[in-house]
């Protein structure tokens, strides 16, 4: 499988100046360092310099947080508003609700690390890796869902890529 090479150059505190891959042109930074702008999007941060909006052309994106900084409510241009409630301490919310707090979706934490979300449309089955990273959904009726992903150290999904881990040992030999 041949593989792609991609050039990326961060300034002397590590931002994004420069690239090859495509998609990625129009990096603008605030002086704050926060990423403003990329790929004609426009971002726009908190003075904790949380993401609050982007924006891209007549479309905007937009998030409310509670006082631990986790998003409670993300509404887009068109009107759609998402509500999220949170059961337990962390980032990940348990329960999204509609404008109307209609419950739209619930997901429940199993032993072994598997997670079950309920939809209207049916619920999702999603299995962890080693790692915790999702590796692999299944349908309410047990089909496997799309292909397994695989994470490279950094976390970055690699699926469908070949990836070839090279390591020198410098240490002694017993």
């Amino acid at each position: 499988m041949a593989g792609v090479a991609v050039s990326l150059c961060y300034d002397w505190v590590d931002r994004l100046v420069s690239t090859t891959q495509s998609g990625m042109s129009g990096v603008t930074y605030d002086a704050r360092g926060n990423m403003a702008g990329v790929n004609g999007e426009a971002h726009t941060y908190d003075m904790s310099d949380r993401h609050r909006s982007t924006t891209k052309g007549t479309t905007t994106i937009s998030y409310v947080r509670d006082a631990g900084g986790r998003v409670v409510s993300r509404t887009n241009g068109g009107g759609g508003v998402h509500r999220f409630g949170h059961a337990a301490i962390g980032d990940v919310s348990s329960l999204v609700m509609n404008a109307s707090n209609v419950l739209v979706e619930a997901t429940l934490s199993l032993p072994g690390g598997a997670l079950l979300t309920t939809r209207t449309g049916g619920n999702v089955w999603s299995y962890p890796t080693l790692h915790g990273d999702i590796g692999a959904t299944a349908s309410q009726a047990g089909v496997k869902q799309g292909a397994s992903v695989v994470y490279e150290p950094f976390g970055t999904a690699v699926s469908g890529l070949c990836v070839s881990l090279a390591w020198t040992w410098y240490g002694r030999r017993s």
